[in-house]
């Protein structure tokens, strides 16, 4: 599976759309993408936190085996949208969050 991401969470926006997935940010949109990535092995959870440690999106983050990072790509969009500072992962809904990126 090539590197990628998807927001399945939206913490700042009331009416903010559930699947803000675009393809320039996952390269697709396609429920069966999400599902396989949601499977990879590589797959984590990820949440982008301003400086004053508010969670303002979440999802799910894969970085390829190959170097690819979607990682930089995904702090630099929350940045640019939401002024995050601050990418964070678990790798299971039991691990602790830890600083992936700031």
């Amino acid at each position: 599976m090539s590197a990628g991401w998807y927001v399945d969470r939206d913490y700042i926006g009331p009416d903010a759309d559930p699947d803000l997935s675009l393809p320039s940010r996952v390269g697709t949109r396609s429920e069966s993408w999400k599902r396989a990535m949601k499977d990879d092995e590589q797959c984590v959870r990820f949440r982008l936190l301003d400086d004053d440690g508010n969670v303002y999106y979440g999802g799910y983050l894969v970085e390829s085996e190959d170097g690819e990072s979607a990682g930089c790509a995904l702090l630099s969009w929350g940045m640019r949208d939401a002024g995050a500072v601050e990418l964070q992962i678990r790798e299971s809904p039991y691990s602790e969050w830890e600083s992936y990126m700031s």
